[in-house]
């Protein structure tokens, strides 16, 4: 037989592998390009996610981009300061302790983030959107929140000073303990709003709508609430209330007078809880309908043009008060000392003076019908021109007061005393004057004498109208 075949030749070995690559060397760049070619939308950036950076969250970040999207990032203690992020989505992201100082972030949108403690010094938010968003103790010092929406955000002990909020959204928001110095908030819409401990000395609230807000314990020292809307606001224990000023203002009146808990539609539930001092301060052209302000301090107030219908003031000091053209219809004024005030061209129709002392008071030109002034003091007072139709003045004591050219048509003062008063030319028809005392009065051109109930009626003699006693 043929003998076997060869066995096969046995393969040469394999050619030595190339020696491996030393490992790659961290990345040359800075973070900050690293980071700005990231996007992070929901998810976190750490240390982790970038090998070789382990100061990642310390980062220093000068280029980032307009537009861009950080939703739900971890971002603490970052620095991007004077950078611009106009429309960048930072929602639900956290930016605690870091630094976006002089940033622009026009339209840019950190619904339900987190920026407590964070430096955010001239930072530009305007048309931001801030809902729900936490801004704790951050600084935002001269700061534009220029029609920014931050309703229910969290802006307790915030600093604010000179920062603009200038038709901003602060429905709900918190902003006890926050320092708002010089802020301009004119025009915002912050209903509910918590300013409790707040300073808001030489603050511009102007046109704000501000219902149901919370200033108790606040400064508003110096503070402007022109035109705005306080209906069912709350100033417990606030200071500075008295070089604020109120012009204008809708519904202050039941928010600020009166101390009570809460205020409905100017009517109130519980007991005043005693004397509120509103001296010298500066109410004018309020409206404080059914308002009740009862046992306050009001001397030296200005409340020119004042809307008080059906309020209640009763036992309150009021000494020179100015209130012209004020429209008091109803107002209950029983015991209240107005000395020396001013309700001209006033209308104090069915007004209470009951016991009321308005020795000295300027009532010239005011509208008095039927009002009460039983047991009232009103020596020395100027009713010149007043219509005083069917006023109740039950022993009334005007002496020495001026009732020149007054329409007193069937006005009742029974065992009322106007020693040295003067009537002249003033219309008496259908009054009555029973017992009262009527010693040196002047009637002089008077009309309706002859109409009038004389009857025991003291002094006619001297006052020259003897023959009208009746017989």
């Amino acid at each position: 037989p043929p003998p076997p075949p060869p066995p096969p030749a046995t393969p040469p070995p394999p050619p030595p592998l190339p020696p491996s690559p030393p490992p790659a060397a961290p990345p040359s760049v800075g973070y900050s390009k690293v980071l700005a070619q990231v996007e992070c939308a929901k998810g976190r950036l750490t240390p982790s996610n970038i090998p070789g950076q382990p100061q990642l969250l310390n980062a220093l970040l000068p280029q980032p981009r307009d537009g861009a999207d950080a939703t739900g990032c971890d971002m603490r203690h970052v620095r991007w300061g004077g950078t611009s992020l106009e429309r960048a989505h930072f929602d639900g992201a956290d930016l605690s302790g870091g630094s976006l100082a002089g940033s622009r972030l026009y339209g840019a949108s950190l619904i339900q983030a987190s920026a407590a403690g964070a430096k955010l010094q001239t930072a530009d938010f305007e048309g931001a959107a801030l809902d729900w968003s936490d801004f704790t103790a951050a600084d935002l010092t001269n700061a534009s929140l220029l029609g920014a929406s931050a309703k229910q955000a969290l802006l307790r002990f915030a600093t604010l000073s000179g920062a603009s909020l200038v038709y901003a959204t602060l429905s709900r928001a918190s902003l006890h303990d926050a320092t708002l110095e010089r802020a301009y908030l004119q025009h915002a819409a912050a209903d509910g709003a918590d300013f409790t401990r707040a300073n808001l000395r030489g603050a511009r609230l102007n046109g704000a709508r501000l219902r149901g807000a919370r200033f108790d314990r606040s400064d508003v020292s110096g503070a402007s609430f022109k035109d705005a809307d306080l209906t069912g606001a709350t100033f417990h224990g606030a200071t500075g209330h008295k070089t604020a000023d109120f012009t204008g203002a809708i519904g202050w009146a039941e928010a600020a007078l009166l101390p009570l808990p809460r205020a409905i539609e100017g009517r109130c539930s519980g007991a005043p809880f005693g004397v509120v001092d509103y001296s010298d301060c500066d109410l004018r052209s309020l409206v404080l309908t059914n308002a009740d302000i009862g046992k306050s301090d009001l001397s030296g107030a200005d409340m020119t043009g004042v809307l008080a219908v059906q309020v209640k003031i009763y036992e309150s000091t009021a000494r020179s008060l100015t209130a012209i053209n004020v429209d008091f219809t109803r107002a209950d004024s029983q015991r209240v000392d107005f000395t020396a005030s001013q309700f001209m061209r006033s209308d104090l129709t069915d007004a209470d003076f009951t016991e009321a002392t308005l020795e000295e008071v300027d009532f010239s030109q005011a509208v008095l019908e039927r009002v009460k002034i039983t047991s009232a003091r009103m020596s020395s007072a100027v009713l010149m021109d007043v219509q005083m139709k069917e006023a109740n003045g039950l022993h009334l004591i005007a002496d020495g007061a001026n009732f020149l050219r007054a329409d007193l048509r069937r006005a009742e003062f029974p065992q009322a005393s106007f020693r040295g008063a003067s009537f002249v030319r003033a219309d008496l028809t259908g009054a009555t004057f029973t017992d009262a005392d009527v010693t040196g009065a002047t009637f002089q051109h008077a009309a309706g004498l002859d109409t009038v109930q004389w009857q025991n009626c003291k002094g006619m003699d001297s006052a020259g109208i003897g023959h009208l006693r009746p017989v």
